[in-house]
């Protein structure tokens, strides 16, 4: 089946939630009128990525069907889309850096808290200790992970036994001088269906963030942006 999706690379303004909501929206509906059904944000897009303390991201952090979710879920109804996102998700007494799925009826699909945490995770968040998620759709079977996850054999692994065909990675994944693409491809080895990566890109604080988000499928990059810049990749993909 052709599935045409959009990948969203995007720096989002650090703090507020309101101005990416908005910035976004907008992204998101361009993207449904070139024609995605599905769109991919990065990891904390509603936020920005790095924070020091718990006390810095609480009054930002949501729950998973808080005032983001319950906006996206109306123009995911109203466009016909589904949606992944990354956010700070609130649920008593831990936080946790999770990726919301909402179907195209503008419902709660699936939250996935990120299993595998990035040093610059954890003054703020808890680990999740649930499985990783996917989720049959109309569209293909739907898998969700974040950054650091892809580092572990058992996010390709378990998305391979679930036979999976789309695997959507939000990312903040920083610039370290390597060959990125190559890297994650090799990560991605163990597994057959399409990924999916929308990664963040500049400065945060003087962390660098990658940028190079694009859709990958057996040994070959679909769609490919460059390293800096907000891009949406509109690309069509064959799944099972």
């Amino acid at each position: 089946m052709q599935l045409t999706v959009g990948i969203l690379q995007y720096c989002p303004t650090k703090g507020p939630t309101l101005p990416n909501v908005e910035i976004l929206t907008d992204w998101i509906k361009t993207a449904a009128q070139s024609g995605a059904r599905l769109v991919l944000l990065p990891e904390m897009s509603l936020n920005g990525y790095l924070y020091r303390s718990k006390s810095q991201i609480q009054s930002l952090a949501e729950e998973a069907q808080g005032p983001s979710f319950a906006h996206f879920s109306q123009l995911c109804k109203q466009l016909g889309v589904y949606l992944v996102y990354g956010f700070a998700e609130k649920k008593a007494p831990r936080l946790y850096n999770s990726q919301n799925l909402i179907g195209p009826g503008g419902e709660l699909l699936g939250t996935y808290q990120k299993r595998h945490l990035f040093e610059a995770d954890r003054p703020w968040a808890s680990a999740g200790s649930g499985p990783f998620l996917a989720v049959p759709t109309p569209i293909g079977r739907l898998g969700l992970g974040i950054c650091m996850d892809l580092n572990f054999n058992d996010l390709p692994f378990f998305h391979q036994q679930q036979k999976t065909d789309l695997l959507c990675l939000s990312m903040h994944w920083l610039e370290e001088g390597q060959n990125v693409n190559q890297y994650w491809s090799a990560r991605l080895l163990p597994f057959d269906g399409v990924t999916l990566i929308a990664n963040g890109h500049g400065l945060d604080q003087g962390t660098h963030y990658a940028g190079r988000s694009g859709a990958y499928h057996k040994g070959r990059w679909l769609a490919l942006a460059e390293p800096s810049g907000d891009r949406l990749l509109v690309v069509t993909v064959e799944t099972n």
